[in-house]
C-alpha cells in the first residue's frame, strides 16, 4: 500500500512539473496552466 501511494504522489508531481515546463513553452502568462484531457470518445 505504501508503495503505490509513493507511485501516485510521483505520478501527480511528474505531471505538474511537466505541465508547468509546457505552460512555458506555450507561451502562456504566469500563472496559467496547460491542462491536456486525453481519452477516447466514441462517435
Amino acid at each position: 500500500m505504501k508503495n503505490l501511494l509513493l507511485g501516485a504522489v510521483s505520478s501527480l508531481a511528474l505531471g505538474l512539473t511537466a505541465s508547468a515546463a509546457m505552460a512555458q513553452s506555450a507561451g502562456c502568462d504566469d500563472g496559467e496552466m496547460v491542462i491536456k484531457f486525453a481519452h477516447v470518445v466514441a462517435a
